[in-house]
C-alpha cells in the first residue's frame, strides 16, 4: 500500500494542544511518558505541535499545570493520571480548556488490569476526547468519502455441450479506479479554494470596515470595533492563503493521478481540509 500525503499547517497561529504526564504512582517515568504518548497519538483530528510534557511536579495541582501549560502557549491542557497496585490499575484523561479557567472539556477513566487500560481508553479517547477538543478549538473536518473501484466482471464458462447463448455485451466503467480518485482530489481542492475565495473577500470587507472606522493618516485609533474588524481581517487572509495552498496542490496531485492513471491497483483516495485559527491544515492521499 502506497500513501502520497500532503501537509500544509501555519503553526504560528494554531490553536496548541499539549498532552502531560500529570501524576503517576506505582509507574515509572519512562513507562508513564509512553503509555501518555500512545494516548496522544489517537486524539484524531487535533493537532500537537507542544511536546509531551512529565508535569509530576505539580502533584495534580490544577492551578500549577494550567500556570505551566500556559508558558508553553497551549490552548488545551491534556492530563494523564496513571496508578498501579499490583496488576490493577486506573487510568484518568480530562481535557481542560484554559481559555476558560481550566474548564473540564471532557474526561475518560477506566479501571481494570494495568495492562488492558490502553486498550479499553482508546475508543473513548478517540471519540469523546477528540471530538471535545476540536469543538473547543473550533476545527472542522471535511472529508471526501473514499471511492473504490467497481470489481472486475469475470466471463462466464459455456459448457461445451450447449451452445453460447446471445447476450448483450456489458458496458465497462467510462473511468477507471485511478481516475476517480483524481477526480476526488481534485474536487477536495476545488472546495477548498472555494473556500478561500470567500475568506478573500470577507477579508476584503472587514479591512475596509477597519480603515473606515480608524483612518491610518489620523494616527493611533482607539475603537474596539475597529480592532476587532483588523484582526478578524488578518485571520480571514491567513486562512484563505493556507487554503489556497491547500487546494491548488489538491488540484495538481488529483490532475497527475488523473492523467496517469494508475486503473484498478487504486482502492481509494481522500482530501481533507481542517479549517483552523489563523490557517489550515491539510492532506491528501491516494493508497495502492
Amino acid at each position: 500500500m502506497l500513501t502520497l500525503a500532503l501537509l500544509y499547517s501555519l503553526a504560528a497561529s494554531t490553536p496548541q494542544t499539549l498532552v502531560t504526564v500529570s501524576r503517576r504512582s506505582g509507574v515509572s517515568a519512562p513507562k508513564a511518558m509512553d503509555l501518555a504518548r500512545q494516548l496522544a497519538a489517537q486524539l484524531e483530528g487535533v493537532p500537537q505541535t507542544l511536546p509531551l510534557g512529565d508535569s509530576t511536579a505539580c502533584k495534580g495541582k490544577r492551578l500549577c499545570l494550567m500556570t505551566e501549560a500556559r508558558k508553553l502557549g497551549a490552548t488545551v491542557l491534556v492530563t494523564v493520571e496513571i496508578t498501579k497496585v499490583l496488576e490493577d490499575g486506573s487510568l484518568r484523561i480530562e481535557a481542560l480548556s484554559l481559555d476558560d479557567d481550566g474548564k473540564r472539556l471532557e474526561q475518560v477513566l477506566v479501571e481494570g488490569p494495568f495492562e488492558g487500560l490502553l486498550e479499553k481508553a482508546t475508543p473513548r479517547v478517540r471519540k469523546e476526547l477528540a471530538t471535545a477538543i476540536r469543538a473547543t478549538l473550533g476545527l472542522v473536518v471535511v472529508e471526501v468519502p473514499l471511492v473504490e473501484a467497481p470489481p472486475p466482471v469475470l466471463p462466464v464458462a459455456t459448457p461445451v455441450s450447449e451452445a453460447p447463448a446471445l447476450t448483450a455485451p456489458v458496458p465497462s466503467s467510462a473511468l477507471s479506479g485511478g481516475r476517480i480518485a483524481g477526480l476526488s482530489i481534485a474536487g477536495g481542492g476545488a472546495a477548498a479554494l472555494l473556500v478561500a475565495g470567500a475568506l478573500g473577500v470577507s477579508a476584503a470587507t472587514q479591512a475596509a470596515n477597519s480603515r473606515a472606522l480608524c483612518p491610518r493618516d489620523l494616527g493611533p485609533c482607539g475603537d474596539p470595533v475597529a480592532l476587532r474588524d483588523y484582526t478578524n481581517a488578518v485571520r480571514a487572509q491567513n486562512a484563505s492563503v493556507a487554503l489556497s495552498v491547500v487546494g491548488g496542490a489538491a488540484l495538481a496531485v488529483g490532475a497527475l493521478v488523473f492523467f496517469i492513471d494508475p486503473g484498478a491497483k487504486v482502492s481509494g483516495a481522500s482530501a481533507v481540509v481542517v479549517p483552523v485559527q489563523g490557517g489550515a491544515m491539510g492532506q491528501l492521499s491516494v493508497v495502492w
